[in-house]
């Protein structure tokens, strides 16, 4: 039986308007095994990246490394009761995707996420599917440089009954910086919503560079890009999925922090979500409103920010990297109510390092990864209770 390493914490908040003291108990559910990934990476993979999916009792996750003889990522599952690990898939090889660094979504039996490499290597990437009940994973649509629907498709889908709706890092030509796409899972049609033409560094009307999975309010998909916008340090967009209208909600470069990178929370009329810091500014929490279009900068966060952000309450739970005590990352705490923040938990390499994918919560238990650290060294699989 895999071993649950459970770690106790006294950690205080150096950071925001209220400091509170919290005694934390973070459980080691797996550690992936392997050195210096992505050589000599294990067999259970190594260095995950994206935001895990719970279903029961069972985590879902990619790593970036490990994996077969390719060592070209896995798709894995952890039980969260024992922290057994399972290999579901190892990616690699001619006609299959490489380095996934996706978060998953799980619609019945199938997972489904993307892959930014494609046949041994080459900058492409691919939606995928895989089916939990007879195994069996499989290419629904590639991206190639050229093509219509760009490539290196962004980490993650949101669905929308049998449509998948994602977004690619770069356009069909020199002169765009991303798309918007769809994928029907009945007839297996991609279409192209929308064609970014900003520029990363430069201003543009609609943003460039979408790095991070969309937010599904209604009929209408709300995202970040990292870059372009009025400023040139990112927006938050909307794109009206009955008539493929695009239009920015808010662009970045001035009080509210630059280049969100990280998936969009709805939590009633209100979208939270984070600016990594990027190279002009602090990283920052913020909130907009869905009804009114009013954007609010709710606190500056310690590091650099990015991944999911999880609520329990009336509070929200992040990560940022190259933060806490001994600037291996943290957890802190946001609440809603009355704008006090914490740190509730600091990494310290042993027990992990740099949570980039952010959380996911039952409603109790928050549970996220780490890229590296952690007993193993290669990142981990953690539960930390609040």
């Amino acid at each position: 039986m895999q071993r649950l390493f459970i770690v106790g914490a006294l950690v205080a908040s150096l950071f925001g308007a209220v400091s509170t003291v919290h005694a934390q108990t973070l459980t080691v559910l797996h550690s992936f095994t392997g050195t210096n990934p992505p050589v000599g990476a294990g067999a259970d993979g190594a260095t995950p990246f994206g935001a895990l999916t719970l279903s029961g009792s069972t985590l879902y996750g990619t790593t970036k490394h490990g994996g077969g003889s390719l060592q070209a990522g896995t798709l894995f599952s952890v039980d969260v009761n024992t922290g057994v690990e399972q290999v579901l898939y190892s990616f690699g090889g001619t006609n299959n995707g490489e380095l996934p660094v996706s978060s998953l979504i799980l619609r019945g039996s199938t997972l489904y996420g993307t892959a930014p490499l494609f046949d041994r290597g080459k900058p492409w990437g691919e939606l995928f599917s895989y089916d939990t009940g007879t195994r069996v994973k499989t290419t629904l649509t590639n991206f190639m440089n050229g093509q219509p629907n760009g490539y290196v498709p962004s980490p993650g889908v949101v669905a929308n009954g049998s449509i998948l709706y994602g977004t690619s890092e770069n356009g069909p030509d020199p002169y765009s910086k991303g798309t918007i796409y769809s994928y029907n899972l009945a007839t297996r049609q991609q279409t192209v919503l929308h064609i970014f033409s900003g520029k990363e560094g430069a201003p543009s009307s609609d943003g460039a560079v979408p790095r991070a999975n969309m937010t599904l309010v209604g009929s209408k998909l709300y995202g970040t890009t990292y870059a372009g916008g009025t400023y040139g340090f990112g927006t938050v967009f909307v794109c009206d999925t009955q008539t493929n209208q695009v239009s920015i909600v808010y662009s970045f470069g001035t009080v509210g922090g630059s280049n969100p990178y990280g998936s969009l929370l709805l939590s009633g009329s209100k979208l939270y979500g984070t600016t990594s810091g990027g190279s002009q500014y602090t990283a920052s929490l913020f909130s907009i409103d869905t009804g009114t279009g009013l954007f609010s900068r709710l606190c500056s966060l310690p590091g650099y920010a990015s991944g999911n952000i999880a609520q329990i309450g009336d509070i929200l739970y992040g990560t940022t990297q190259r933060s806490g005590s001994s600037g291996d990352g943290s957890v802190y705490s946001y609440d809603t109510k009355t704008g006090a923040f914490a740190i509730v938990f600091s990494f310290n390499g042993l027990n992990g390092s740099q949570p980039i994918g952010g959380l996911i919560t039952d409603g109790t238990t928050l549970y996220g990864t780490t890229v590296t650290g952690g007993p193993n060294g290669n990142g981990e699989v953690f539960a930390l209770k609040p």
